[in-house]
């Protein structure tokens, strides 16, 4: 007689719930990937604004040092200067940002590896506590058939004697 694991849909949940996790995980580490290619993006667009901008502002201080700007440039380089700064500001907030989004997809994907790795030992458990569960039925059955067998060659060797 085999006899039916009593735990059989809690180890049936435990499956589910590690796929889940799996899946879950699977698409957090797509976000934290996103997110890290777009932080190094934004890197890159502020670094290469910062050189666009120091070679101009190099270039705009030679001038001024070789005395080729004129008086009513001053005031035109002087915005150019503002504005250059607030374009490399808003660049820097971008990168800001997305290395705060990174870091957040980081968190979440760290949480999500966790919550896997407790779901996939939850299984574990109940997967080892199901194999013992079988294992020692199935020694009970092997033992209840020797004892069978025990019985009946004792029934008819020593049964014989007494008749």
């Amino acid at each position: 007689m085999r006899h039916r694991y009593p735990f059989e849909s809690l180890h049936w949940l435990r499956q589910q719930r590690v796929d889940r996790e799996a899946s879950a995980l699977c698409e957090g580490a797509e976000r934290a990937a996103h997110a890290l290619r777009q932080a190094e993006l934004a890197r890159a667009i502020r670094s290469s604004a910062a050189q666009r901008i120091s070679r101009l502002a190099a270039a705009e201080q030679r001038r001024l040092d070789d005395g080729l700007v004129r008086a009513c440039e001053l005031q035109t380089v002087a915005d150019w200067q503002k504005g250059a700064a607030l374009e490399l500001a808003a660049k820097t907030e971008q990168e800001r940002c997305a290395r705060e989004a990174q870091e957040k997809a980081a968190v979440a994907e760290a949480s999500l590896r966790r919550a896997l790795a407790t779901a996939s030992n939850e299984a574990t458990i109940i997967d080892s506590h199901r194999e013992a569960f079988r294992a020692q039925r199935a020694a009970e059955q092997e033992l209840s058939e020797e004892e069978a067998a025990s019985e009946q060659w004792t029934a008819r060797h020593f049964s014989s004697r007494r008749g």
